[in-house]
């Protein structure tokens, strides 16, 4: 008896605790609530009374719904399929609230039970239980429960275990826009250059170009996701250089293009110093958005996001994948990391997004490998590190309950190779609601992703090359003590540096991990 009910009644199993983890999607991580398996679409019911203050899909935790409680109390229920309560709606104990669903970063269907209190997140398990069943709750039975905003129901009644009359959501239309989009000026990339040799920056400001007189160097970072190329230099300002923000930039290194973007940072050294801070077009996949799509690949997504926003693209190349629905809020970032994720599970084909030269490119990884030599010749210094002890299993164990025949049933994967070499390794995880032939290829992405040493490698002042960009791979010959290193490895970030003639690299480098393989 208690003020709490168990918000997935008659599913008990926990398939991930609270607390530390290793995550396929995240490596290691605290695990913020617990994870319940049942099938999709199973009702999720609210915890304790309270108010609805987020319904939305999210990046992290895929549709989500948030209860407050009052009192700095706070309950998530995430990766849901559909909502049934929506925010702002007063819900009482044992009210459904959500469907269960694997939506996000989700390898099955399951709940994802969270309890925030104040500003951190504690074991559920340390507040309810299996056996807090609505006939127990002895609490209150429906809001408003605090003095933070939660106000009269917006679901009749607001009453345990009642659902919601209102219709779901699974759909984004617009239907009214204000004014007319604009298109920003993009011209400066087609003109011709200036110079052939060394460094050449252009700033187009209306009609007129400028090729501003350059001071110290000139720095370019590219990373491999979630990240807008960016472009740092400082210029002499007199009185005919004429600059604003949104201006468009070109740099070109030896004639050879290297970045189309736009100015967003404007800053004074001095009197006669200006450092400007200027990002490709993948600035503007930090937008928000709210949108619905359904049958649709990775690829096809890009597009439509891309002609929206009146971005230009270039190269993309098939995902093939097909995403059968989805609703979504976030950034447009988020909301492409979603498709790509799903891509990665099902076809095991890693994407790379970037902006080659103000145009949005979208390639196989394993078609971006270059014939580039990292070696102790060609660097001026490194750090490395190489080990097994981080995230690195060679036997996966994947099992899930059938409630049929009593029978926890189990399959193994073993990596007999490496396991002689290593010892045995070995990951487990439940994964409910999987098909054997689910579960056999679940286990086998998984030994992908694990079954290999984790390899980190910093290297600075590496001789130039224009073609690299986060995304790239690049051939590592290096004695680093342990062993001897030479294959491939990826680049995570690069910041090409071009200062007095000479043009160096810093490198982030990893292993290839097992979602994608070269």
């Amino acid at each position: 008896m208690g003020d709490w009910v168990w918000p997935l009644p008659g599913y008990s199993r926990i398939s991930s605790p609270f607390g530390l983890r290793n995550c396929p999607f995240h490596g290691r991580e605290t695990h913020t609530g617990i994870d319940i398996p049942a099938p999709q679409g199973t009702k999720i019911i609210a915890a304790k009374p309270g108010r609805v203050i987020t319904a939305k899909m999210t990046s992290g935790y895929g549709n989500l719904v948030v209860i407050s409680h009052g009192g700095g109390l706070e309950t998530y229920y995430a990766h849901c399929n559909s909502f049934i309560a929506h925010k702002g709606d007063t819900v009482g104990a044992g009210q459904p609230i959500a469907r269960v669903g694997s939506t996000g970063p989700s390898t099955g269907n399951h709940l994802h039970f969270g309890v925030k209190v104040q500003s951190g997140f504690k074991n559920p398990k340390n507040y309810v239980s299996i056996n807090d069943t609505q006939s127990r709750y002895t609490g209150a039975k429906s809001g408003p429960v605090s003095s933070d905003g939660a106000g009269s129901s917006n679901i009749a009644g607001g009453t345990a275990g009642q659902e919601s009359t209102t219709k779901e959501v699974t759909t984004v239309k617009v239907t009214s826009t204000t004014g007319k989009t604009g298109n920003q000026d993009s011209s400066l990339r087609a003109k011709s250059a200036i110079l052939t040799k060394g460094a050449e920056i252009l700033i187009q400001n209306g009609s007129q170009v400028f090729q501003p007189a350059l001071e110290e160097d000139i720095s370019l970072e590219y990373e491999r996701k979630n990240t807008p190329g960016k472009l740092t230099f400082t210029v002499y300002k007199d009185a005919a250089l004429k600059i604003a923000k949104g201006n468009a930039v070109r740099f070109r290194y030896n004639n050879k293009r290297m970045f189309f973007g736009y100015i967003f940072t404007f800053k004074r050294k001095d009197s006669n110093l200006v450092t400007l801070t200027c990002y490709d077009q993948l600035r503007y996949l930090k937008n928000k958005d709210v949108r619905s799509y359904k049958k649709t690949t990775y690829s096809k997504l890009l597009k439509q996001i891309a002609k929206e926003f009146k971005l230009e693209y270039g190269t993309i190349q098939n995902t093939k994948y097909v995403i059968p629905a989805r609703m979504e809020e976030g950034t447009l970032f988020d909301i492409l990391g979603n498709a790509s994720d799903l891509t990665v599970s099902h076809t095991k084909k890693l994407f790379v997004l970037y902006d080659d030269f103000g145009r949005l490119t979208l390639k196989n990884i394993e078609s971006m490998m270059l014939p580039i030599l990292v070696d102790q010749d060609t660097a001026e210094s490194l750090d490395y590190e190489s080990t097994i002890d981080k995230d690195t299993y060679n036997r996966i164990k994947i099992y899930s309950d059938n409630d049929n025949t009593g029978v926890r049933e189990v399959h193994v994967r073993n990596s007999t190779a490496k396991q002689k070499k290593w010892g045995i390794l070995q990951y487990t995880e439940k994964a409910e609601g999987l098909s054997k032939k689910e579960m056999k290829q679940k286990a086998k992405i998984l030994a992908q992703y694990y079954g290999i040493e984790q390899r980190t490698l910093s290297v600075r002042g590496q001789l130039g090359d224009t073609r690299v960009r986060g995304g790239s791979s690049l051939i590592v010959q290096l004695d680093l003590g342990d062993k001897k290193i030479s294959n491939y490895m990826l680049v995570e970030k690069v910041k090409h540096t071009f200062k007095n003639g000479s043009h160096t690299m810093d490198l982030s480098l990893a292993g290839i991990k097992g979602e994608f393989h070269v």
